[in-house]
Parts: structure tokens; C-alpha cells; sequence
């Protein structure tokens, strides 16, 4: 193969790697870089720590350049229909905005997810929505008993 020949198939194979990239920046662009968990939580104030309080957090991580804005997120209900389940007792930072590379909860004390109906002996999953309409689930988190 002559030089030219060369020279050509390099410049070939440089200008597709260099489209694949743009097209790769343009489809993540606009996406929430994020991941959704649910962790337990455990509190306490007054004096002498008198009152505790413990339950679930959903957790949301922005791992992008941008801020990203939480429009809601809760609990799928454990009975298999994928109906959310959204606590209005429950406190924290989402629904709202979370700076790159911080964190955003939404903290469910124990007693409204037990009075819910949530078996502790079983998993459930968590899920945030952005406001781009991208919905994004945690991996399934045991309750368990304590907390």
C-alpha cells in the first residue's frame, strides 16, 4: 500500500473515533450524572440526647459537572406493581437542586415506613425523578430491624 493509502485510512479512522466522541458528548449532555441508595439514619438532640429518632435515607449522589434538580423520589411499594410511594412526614433536602459532586437525602423516620405497610424482613427499592423526566432506581436495600 502506498503512502497516500495510508495517510487516507488514518484520516478515515480519525474522523469517525472523532464523530463517535461528539455524538457520545451530545447523548450524555443533558442526562443527570447520578446514583440513587438507601441507607439507615440515626439521630439524636436535646439535652442529653434525650429523643432519637432513626430511619431510612434515600440518598441521591451527583457524580456530574452540573447541577441536577430532584423533582421527587420515595419508595416503590414492596407488593411487585411498581406503584411509588411518597412520605409527606419525610424531611431533607429533595425535592430540590444538588451542586456537582454532593449529596441530596430524603430522610422516612422508622415508624412512617412500618405504619406504611413495609415489611422489614423483606427489600425495597428507592427511586429519584429529575426534572428531565430521567428516573433512576437504588440497587434493593434489606429494612431490617434495627435502625
Amino acid at each position: 500500500m502506498e503512502t497516500g493509502n495510508w495517510i487516507a485510512v488514518y484520516a478515515a479512522i480519525a474522523g469517525t473515533a472523532g464523530l463517535g466522541w461528539q455524538i457520545y458528548a451530545w447523548w450524555h449532555k443533558g442526562r443527570p450524572r447520578a446514583t440513587v441508595k438507601i441507607d439507615h439514619y440515626s439521630e439524636s438532640w436535646g439535652a442529653g440526647a434525650t429523643r432519637k429518632e432513626s430511619g431510612l435515607s434515600v440518598v441521591v449522589t451527583n457524580r456530574g459537572e452540573q447541577k441536577i434538580n430532584v423533582t421527587a423520589a420515595g419508595l416503590y411499594d414492596q407488593d411487585g406493581s411498581g406503584r411509588w410511594v411518597h412520605f409527606g412526614e419525610a424531611t431533607g433536602s429533595i425535592p430540590g437542586a444538588i451542586d456537582p459532586h454532593d449529596q441530596g437525602y430524603l430522610r422516612i423516620p422508622r415508624e412512617h415506613f412500618l405504619e406504611g405497610g413495609f415489611d422489614p424482613e423483606r427489600a425495597v427499592r428507592a427511586h429519584a425523578k429529575f426534572a428531565t423526566g430521567q428516573i433512576l432506581r437504588s440497587k434493593p436495600f434489606l429494612l431490617g430491624r434495627e435502625g
